[in-house]
């Protein structure tokens, strides 16, 4: 069988591009298309010279690159977050394609050298892309409980309900009193305090609430966050709800994560497990 450059590129070029969207979406890694292209191209690139020397500059190939591609596909990993997308991403090359090699040897297939490239690249792309989506869903409805969290907000008498993610990066406290910080976006509060998004976006004291700016470090760097005392709020444990009354609200333009606009400190966590 002979199997040209061009094929090797295209075929890789799309395998590549969905390993690394399921990686991003399922670890709620920020990511842009930009980003997928481009790990995605040098997964082919390496997948070319694998298949032109073969040996031992395959294999220094994919080492080589392996890292590279996680790199490139998220934006301002932390250390642990950037090592388990790069473990995720060794178990889903194995986890797809020996599915997909198993899947198509079912329908009548015997050898891998029978096996029309193109329909590996096919089988891998909508595996990828349905567990991706099938997974994101699993964690936007509470599903994995380590990641994603029901939560409700009172303030000022109203409640407010909706998922956050469980960000270890959010270590956010009141300066004063060391409380923990739930940091939601504007948008989340908008039913009971109407001028959240505006206050927020000129930088100005949410009217309705008695709350401060305070200094935080987010991946976009050093900035000022706003914070308030809510009546209460409720992280929900399967159809338990834990009360929490000893919590600051932070509220700025949260970028999705899971499909969650709202963020937990782990310490709420820990006192969540404590009750």
């Amino acid at each position: 069988m002979v199997v040209y450059a061009e094929q090797i590129i295209f075929d890789n070029l799309l395998a590549d591009g969905v390993l690394m969207y399921s990686v991003c979406r399922i670890l709620g890694v920020r990511s842009s298309k930009t980003r997928i292209f481009l790990s995605a191209a040098l997964g082919s690139a390496a997948a070319l010279l694998a298949g032109i020397f073969g040996g031992w500059v395959a294999w220094v190939a994919k080492a080589v690159t392996a890292p590279l591609m996680v790199w490139l596909a998220g934006k301002r990993y932390r250390p642990k977050k950037y090592f388990t997308a790069l473990l995720l991403m060794l178990v889903l090359t194995f986890a797809y394609g020996g599915f997909c090699y198993l899947l198509l040897g079912w329908i009548g297939y015997e050898t891998m050298s029978e096996i029309p490239i193109g329909l590996v690249t096919l089988a891998v792309c909508v595996l990828g892309v349905l567990f991706s989506r099938l997974f994101a869903r699993a964690r936007r409805t509470g599903q994995f409980a380590p990641f994603v969290y029901p939560v409700a907000v009172t303030v000022k008498g109203r409640t407010i309900r909706f998922d956050a993610y469980l960000d270890s990066g959010n270590t956010l406290t009141e300066p004063r009193s060391g409380t923990p910080v739930l940091v939601v976006d504007a948008s989340l509060l908008r039913s009971v305090l109407a001028d959240a998004e505006k206050s927020v976006l000129l930088r100005q004291p949410i009217d309705g609430v008695r709350g401060e700016w305070i200094e935080c470090s987010t991946v976009k760097g050093k900035g000022k966050i706003f914070v308030f005392r809510p009546d209460k709020i409720e992280i929900y444990s399967g159809d338990k709800p834990n009360t929490i009354f000893d919590v600051m609200l932070g509220v700025d333009f949260v970028r999705k994560i899971a499909d969650c606009k709202a963020l937990l400190n782990p310490k709420l966590l820990a006192e969540v497990r404590e009750t």
